[in-house]
């Protein structure tokens, strides 16, 4: 729990506990690989509702470049987005995951970063971030990007010590 509330990314959280010596002696090296492939094999997509196909075509006419940025793994990020039958909008080369950024994850600058370089340097004026982290709106804000919080029906139990939005946010 306490580097997941650091970093609200599980992969680099169990990356930065191993390597700080956190881990139990004797338990095996974590492989980022492993994770994104267990999520990717036994989370239950069916609690995601199904296909967004309103969603989908409200994204399809908007005229701008469309990005899928994620703290999950890779892999268990296209599954999501193809059980939502959302990966069409974005395909390979405009989703990334944790695994694309690492040693650095939302909310550093740095992973930010490294998906601007790819996908040709834009000003981050130009870009919105529609997220559900406080953590993550804050970043990218900082860095000049306009930001649409999304929350659920019931955000009970789910707001992380930094998530909570403030009066000046």
């Amino acid at each position: 729990d306490e580097y997941f509330e650091r970093y609200h990314a599980t992969a680099k959280a169990l990356t930065v506990a191993q390597q700080e010596g956190r881990f139990p002696e004797g338990a095996p090296q974590f492989d980022t690989r492993h994770l994104a492939q267990y999520w990717a094999d036994n989370l239950d997509y069916s609690k995601l509702g199904g296909r967004k196909t309103e969603l989908k075509e409200k994204l399809k006419s908007i005229p701008l470049t469309l990005v899928a940025f994620s703290n999950g793994p890779r892999a268990y990020v296209k599954k999501v987005l193809e059980a939502l039958d959302l990966f069409d909008l974005f395909g390979e080369e405009r989703l990334y995951a944790v695994d694309d950024v690492m040693p650095y994850c939302k909310p550093e600058a740095k992973a930010f970063e490294k998906i601007f370089e790819n996908i040709g340097h834009p000003s981050p004026e130009t870009c919105i971030m529609v997220e559900d982290s406080m953590k993550n709106i804050r970043q990218a804000k900082q860095l000049g990007m306009k930001t649409i919080l999304i929350s659920g029906r019931s955000e009970d139990g789910r707001i992380l010590p930094g998530d909570r939005p403030e009066a000046n946010d």
